[in-house]
């Protein structure tokens, strides 16, 4: 909204993660700024336009805070072995998360997903899964897309069907009727990043078993 935007300009720096709220409302936000606002990419892949969740790969992540962090120190540098110090220790927590992720995911039946938007891409990708969104850049898919997906996970044995609460797609109701499946809400913008990377994994190891 203008009042965000407004407030958002009052910042000294703001950090790009490629969403593409990112190609049209910066702009407003640098008028907003009045040209003290710095901005800095952190998104340190090209992502998928259709699919931008780039923080759902742990190791992304940890390129991202680096960002941060630096980026920090320049601007207050007083203040950078503090900085340093909390990277290095949340370097620790994403190394342990994507152990527990790894782990949790080891030994799986199928490595197959079925998601009404594309959010899990980094995370398939980065650990050796397949993401079927039923969506094809911005938009639903199709009849004869729709089609094609529920015969594939149908021979898959897919009886889950992911969707995400800011998104609501009626074909994700369509597709878990044909495959008599579970619809299960997973969030990859809840607050807490480690513990929603861990309840995600969570419940795709049990729907890929």
């Amino acid at each position: 909204t203008p009042r965000q935007l407004a407030a958002a300009a009052r910042a000294r720096v703001y950090f790009l993660v490629g969403v593409p709220f990112e190609r049209t409302g910066l702009h407003s936000l640098a008028g907003e700024g009045a040209g003290h606002l710095q901005v800095v990419g952190t998104d340190p892949p090209a992502g998928d336009e259709s699919d931008p969740h780039l923080w759902m790969d742990p190791a992304i992540v940890s390129q991202m805070a680096g960002v941060i962090a630096h980026t920090l120190a320049r601007i207050a540098p007083g203040d950078a072995p503090r900085f340093e110090r909390n990277l290095a220790a949340f370097r620790k927590e994403l190394d342990a998360l994507d152990s527990y992720v790894r782990a949790r995911l080891e030994g799986r039946r199928i490595s197959s997903f079925v998601t009404a938007h594309a959010a899990l891409g980094a995370f398939a990708a980065a650990y050796g899964l397949e993401q079927i969104a039923l969506e094809r850049g911005s938009r639903e898919a199709g009849p004869r897309d729709l089609a094609r997906i529920i015969e594939r996970a149908r021979a898959l044995g897919i009886r889950t069907v992911f969707v995400q609460p800011q998104v609501r797609t009626a074909s994700a109701r369509l597709v878990a009727r044909e495959l008599d499946a579970r619809v299960i809400e997973i969030d990859p913008l809840a607050d807490s990043y480690v513990e929603n990377m861990k309840s995600i994994a969570d419940v795709l190891r049990e729907a890929m078993n």
